[in-house]
Formats: structure tokens, sequence, C-alpha cells
């Protein structure tokens, strides 16, 4: 089968210098399907991706609806030749310009913020209570096809990694992702914790900076953005990973990329029951009812997590998130909607 990926066109795919997660995707699912098809992967320059997956390079370009109309240009040849289009992208300009070629088009976000138009048939959401917003917000069904995962070789789990006191928070820096609440958690409880991430709302990133100014040596660091070395070690080396989601009332996130990398190293993650966190990650991390319990679980860590095995941890992640598996799973929905199915 002949299969082409597109995705945004900010980042390089599959480049772990970046903190871009659909860039790594595309990245790992075009990396796994050209094991036994022929793939092609429309992505911005500096993309690394076995000599097996055709690389069609389009502009990088930040503004993702400009950016991906440009980039129509560069792959609107191989279109007629491909049996289906795996559209990873934000605004889906090419199967919605297309609409006739056989395509999944994978939405990311809680669809009622989401404000860019969606393909009318064969949107794919990586949860149920994603996929039940997508039906109240359009009225139009969304196939839960979980594309979330990782590469099970640099996310794995190693016996001798030691294990610090100090909790982590993860990903760019926004409101959105609750760096600010982990840091206030951990400051109530006089908990060490390292944030690391990018800056993109730079007037959150001031917010924490000046929090951490107010509590000078209180063991809460702001690293800003590190290399991937950097971020994987004082992942696999934390204590826990906290994520309090911090969407604004009547809002909620749909899936969490850091999380599965996390529970695939073998790190403890806390969240709390918002969004489809409770439905993703309910066997896997631990999921209080509010933000403020939470801190309840931080508190009583010890106890809570003594009989939860690092090891145990990884491997049953591994089982449902490794990128050989994920693509697996996508294989009869491929092939179907390939063949001309529909929804």
């Amino acid at each position: 089968m002949k299969i082409l990926i597109i995705g945004p066109t900010a980042f390089p795919y599959m480049d772990y210098r970046t903190y871009g997660g659909i860039e790594m995707l595309c990245g790992l699912f075009a990396q796994e399907l050209s094991k036994h098809h022929t793939v092609a992967i429309a992505s911005p320059p500096g993309t690394t991706l076995p000599p097996s997956v055709i690389k069609i390079d389009i502009p990088a370009n930040w503004d993702s609806v400009k950016g991906e109309y440009n980039a129509i240009a560069y792959f609107q040849q191989h279109l007629k030749a491909v049996g289906i289009v795996l559209d990873f992208t934000h605004n889906h300009a090419a199967v919605r310009s297309f609409p006739d070629i056989p395509h999944i088009s994978m939405i990311w976000h809680d669809p009622m913020i989401m404000k860019t138009a969606t393909p009318d048939k064969n949107v794919a959401a990586l949860s149920q209570w994603q996929a039940s917003r997508f039906l109240e917000s359009t009225g139009r069904p969304a196939k839960v096809l979980d594309a979330i995962c990782a590469d099970p070789d640099v996310f794995a789990y190693e016996e001798d990694s030691p294990i610090s006191d100090r909790f982590v928070a993860i990903g760019i820096v926004d409101f959105r992702k609750g760096h600010l609440i982990a840091a206030e958690m951990c400051l109530e409880m006089g908990a060490p914790l390292d944030i690391v991430g990018p800056g993109h709302d730079k007037t959150y990133e001031m917010a924490i900076k000046t929090l951490l100014n107010e509590h000078p040596r209180n063991g809460v660091v702001y690293h800003s953005e590190v290399d991937h070395q950097t971020k994987l070690r004082l992942l696999k080396q934390s204590k826990g990973l906290l994520y309090p989601v911090n969407f604004p009332e009547g809002y909620g996130e749909s899936h969490s990329m850091k999380m599965v990398e996390a529970l695939m190293l073998g790190v403890p993650c806390v969240t709390w029951d918002q969004g489809a966190m409770m439905e993703v990650f309910e066997d896997h991390a631990l999921v209080a009812p509010s933000i403020p319990s939470m801190t309840d679980v931080m508190v009583a860590w010890d106890t809570v997590v003594i009989n939860k095995s690092r090891r145990l941890i990884s491997a049953t992640a591994h089982e449902r998130w490794a990128s050989d598996v994920v693509v697996e799973k996508w294989m009869p929905t491929i092939e179907s909607v390939a063949g001309g199915e529909t929804w």
C-alpha cells in the first residue's frame, strides 16, 4: 500500500531537539509503516527518518494555515498515487481541498476549543471523551483511534537508573499545562520539583519565575528548555511526573503524550479527573478527583506508590503505547479506509 503522511509545518519530524509532539508521531508512524508499505512523508527540512521513507520537503512555517496550504503544491503529485493519506495536520487543508482521496484525519484538541475546520468524513479522535465532544460540537461522528505513542527503545525502562526525591513537570510552558500550579503545590508541601519546557507563553513563564524568586532556595527549579538527554534524565530519575491540567472551566485535555512517555519509562504519574484523563490513564496512572486532592496523593506518595513497580508501570505502558503496537492497531482501519470505508 502507498501511504502519504502529512502533519504540522513548524518543526522537523523525529527531531528530539524540539518539543513537537505531533511531529514526533508523524515520524514514528512513518518509521513503522515503512517496514511493510511504501510511505512518503511531507515534512519541513531537517526531518530524520530511515531511508525506506520517501521524504518530501515542504517549507517550514509557523503559521499553520498558510503553511498547510503552501505545502500542498509540494506533495500534490503524490495524492493521486497513494492508497490513503494519514492527515495529522491541524487544519486539514489538503484533504479538505481534495476530499475524494481516502484519508484519516486526526483531531488533537478539545473540539469545543478548536477553531479550525475539519473534513466532512473520516475524522479520528484520541479518546472517547474527545469523540463525544466532536459529535456534540459538529453533529458528526469521530472514530476513536489513539495515535499517541513513543519509541519503545528511547523510552525504555532502566533497572539501574537512580531515583531522586524530585518531582518533575514537563512540556511547553503554557497555562493549560499547569506548571505554575505544580510549582505552587510543591512549594506548599516542601517538595522539590524540576520544571522543564520552552516558555511559549511569556506571561505565564514570568509568573513562574516571579513565584520562584519570591521563594528562593526552595527546591523548585525552572530549567526552561533543555536538550533531549537532559529532559530524559530528569524524567526517568524523577520521583514522579505531575500534570495538573489547567484548561478553562468547561474545556479539557484529550490525551497526554508526556504522560505516555513517562509511563513507558516506568515513572509514576499523577494527574486529575479532567477531560479524558480518567478514561485514558485510569489503569496506568494516579488520577485524583481534583487538583487539591493531587496534593493529598503527593503527601502520601511513598504509601500510594510503594506497590507500583516501575518495571510493571513501564511494561503495561509499552503494551498499549509503544509505536509498533499503536501502528499495528491502526492497520485494520487504514486498510478499510483505503478500500473505501467512510464514517
